[in-house]
């Protein structure tokens, strides 16, 4: 698929959508904690990459530049709203053979982190949600986020110990109780 002319044609456009539409929403979802409002947000993405396509020169990967897009995206929207959505709720079809109490602690578990990494700061958020929910590495994660790598390990270091002291705290709140 040659993306570097012009014009991109439907069918193009149309399997880059494919190749790209759900990890980029993923990363939408991640960032607003709102399915609908992920879904709008994804939609205005891939409007910025038709409309920009053909500004991009090919020094990075296209992946690369389509995730600086879905990082700005999602930046100027909870710039706008300043403020932070709850987290959508995990699908109820966990995989496994576990009894239904085992599956119930589990997804309640996993609820718990993912409220967790929502109170984050966006930045730590981001990359919590790209280095451990979408297995990139932390050169990957620097530079789709733009920043120097040692910010990057920075900002996963201190999400890492917030999101400690957050469920430590939510463990103690839950046995006191």
């Amino acid at each position: 698929m040659s993306l570097l002319n012009q014009r991109v044609s439907e069918t193009d456009f149309r399997r880059l959508v494919e190749e790209h539409g759900r990890q980029v929403y993923n990363i939408v979802l991640f960032m607003v904690q709102d399915s609908m409002l992920a879904e709008d947000i994804t939609q205005e993405v891939f409007m910025r990459i038709y409309r920009y396509l053909d500004r991009f020169r090919g020094d990075a990967k296209l992946s690369t530049w389509i995730y600086r897009i879905t990082r700005n995206c999602c930046l100027n929207h909870l710039k706008r709203e300043k403020r932070q959505r709850e987290l959508a709720q995990l699908p109820e079809d966990l995989p496994g053979e576990n009894s239904p109490e085992k599956e119930l602690i589990q997804a309640e578990q996993q609820a718990l982190v993912r409220q967790a990494v929502g109170r984050l700061p966006s930045e730590q958020r981001l990359a919590i949600a790209l280095y451990y929910f979408h297995e990139r590495s932390y050169t990957e994660v620097a530079t789709l986020m733009e920043l120097p790598l040692n910010t990057v390990k920075s900002h996963l270091r201190r999400a890492k110990q917030a999101l400690a002291q957050m469920l430590e705290c939510e463990v103690q709140d839950d046995s006191s109780g």
